[in-house]
């Protein structure tokens, strides 16, 4: 569901100076950009649909409903400084949120809502709220309004925290908050014309429970910038894949050859476990390889910067990723997240998960690793309660440079493994915590040669080394 929220003195249309000519207009942008045939509809790049369309491999088909314009009656400023709960500005959203949708079902009493709960949870499974106002950096009194862009900018938040479900009468939860001039961030794009959906498709990679893989401090760029939830371009990268159910990966027990076929078009990567302790799924920690190839999803950001980006790599080679995306359980409220690895924890069943309150203590589980390591310092913890600061999603660069972990820097070509290279933990100890073995502290007794690579398979060859 697409709800336009429209700002009191920024309205969407009905003025010479608003983005739109009229309301047609403004759907039409807005059913372009959301359910778009790719670029023939958009003009530019996928719509949202098309690109999760062809980022999971058909498994996810989007059909977006777009509502009329909910008139908040409200300022920019009225909206930024109304208190809601007495706490965070962000919360401001919420409440808009839930009067948007409260409005769309006042005006149409006759569709059930159910249709969009997939799940029957009882929740809405998503919304898409776009917004009237311009967003912070891109407009100077917006930015009086809202210096720190808390509200005036795009993010993922979910409305009714701690309320039941109503599986009868389903209730907003997740949702994602923009500007509608992050619709026209791309070249020559403009209400009426061309569309982009880059960060509409960013956002929804949030809802669905993604991570972002930047650094929020903007000290260092561990994922390299050039993967969706990173710089908001390319395709998902094979971790993105694996935790949203749409890759089975080859999993490595052995010394073996395995041929890659491009990930944009068949999905197959590589999983280099520890040996004997993987526990099946994609949180856990391990070494994965797919074939990056700059067609299908990669191909516009290949040859064209975006948002003012440079443009990162763009021949084929193989990206080879760190991964710690373990479970860990945790004690009290998020901001007090010290916690533990449990290695079983995403297979716990009922009797051994700590549920409820024990000595005043409230348990839950998270994924412990965070490309931020400000989320880190206070969550990652080994058994001996060493802080560590892993990282979630790390991009290991053939180079063997070690600038994306020191610095805010864009991946290159030589950071992709080629024909000839090779890898083992003892040539790459720069770019690991703890050098010669991984963050678990086990080793990884593998060596890996790339005999071939192309823009249409890689061959790759691993060796058990003891």
């Amino acid at each position: 569901m697409c709800l336009p929220i429209e700002v009191s003195d920024y309205p969407f249309y009905g003025e010479s100076d608003d983005p739109y000519e009229d309301d047609d207009e403004l759907k039409d942008d807005l059913d372009r950009v959301m359910n778009g045939n790719g670029a023939t509809d958009t003009l530019y790049w996928e719509s949202l649909a098309s690109y999760y369309k062809t980022s999971s491999f058909g498994s996810l088909n989007l059909n977006i409903t777009i509502a009329d314009v909910y008139e908040t009656g409200k300022t920019a400023s009225q909206l930024y400084s109304t208190t809601c709960d007495g706490s965070s500005v962000i919360l401001q959203s919420d409440k808009y949120v839930q009067d948007a949708f409260d409005n769309y079902k006042s005006e149409n009493p006759t569709v059930d809502t159910k249709i969009y709960d997939n799940d029957s949870n009882g929740y809405i499974d998503g919304i898409i709220a776009i917004y009237s106002a311009p967003n912070a950096t891109s407009s100077r009194s917006i930015a009086e309004v809202d210096p720190d862009g808390e509200l005036f900018w795009a993010y993922c938040h979910w409305v009714n925290q701690g309320v039941s479900g109503n599986v009868n009468n389903p209730i907003p939860s997740a949702y994602f908050w923009a500007s509608y001039d992050f619709l026209y961030e791309g070249p020559n794009c403009k209400p009426g014309g061309k569309i982009d959906s880059h960060t509409l498709t960013h956002e929804f990679g949030h809802m669905m429970g993604l991570d972002d893989y930047y650094d929020y401090d903007q000290s260092k760029a561990p994922a390299g910038c050039c993967i969706m939830m990173d710089s908001n371009i390319y395709d998902h990268d094979a971790f993105s894949k694996l935790a949203l159910g749409w890759l089975d990966p080859y999993v490595v027990t052995d010394t073996c050859t395995i041929t890659l076929k491009p990930a944009t078009t068949s999905g197959e990567c590589i999983i280099l476990p520890v040996p004997n302790t993987y526990n099946g799924t994609a949180f856990d920690e391990y070494i994965l390889m797919e074939l990056f190839t700059p067609d299908g999803l990669n191909e516009l950001d290949c040859t064209t910067a975006y948002s003012n980006q440079e443009i990162g790599y763009n021949q084929a080679g193989v990206r080879l990723w760190h991964v710690d995306a373990r479970i860990g359980c945790f004690e009290n409220s998020y901001s007090n997240r010290k916690g533990w690895y449990e290695s079983d924890a995403y297979y716990a069943t009922q009797s051994t998960v700590k549920s409820g309150t024990s000595n005043n203590k409230e348990y839950y589980y998270f994924v412990a690793a965070s490309n931020t390591k400000a989320y880190c310092t206070s969550l990652v913890y080994k058994k001996d309660k060493t802080d560590t600061g892993y990282e979630l999603l790390h991009l290991i660069q053939a180079s063997k440079k070690t600038n994306l972990c020191s610095s805010v820097s864009t991946a290159k070509n030589s950071d992709l493994f080629t024909t000839g290279n090779t890898f083992n933990l003892a040539d790459y100890k720069a770019q690991f915590p703890n050098k010669t073995k991984m963050n678990s502290g086990s080793e990884l007794p593998y060596s890996v040669s790339f005999t071939s690579v192309s823009a249409t398979s890689a061959t790759i060859s691993i060796t058990k080394t003891n």
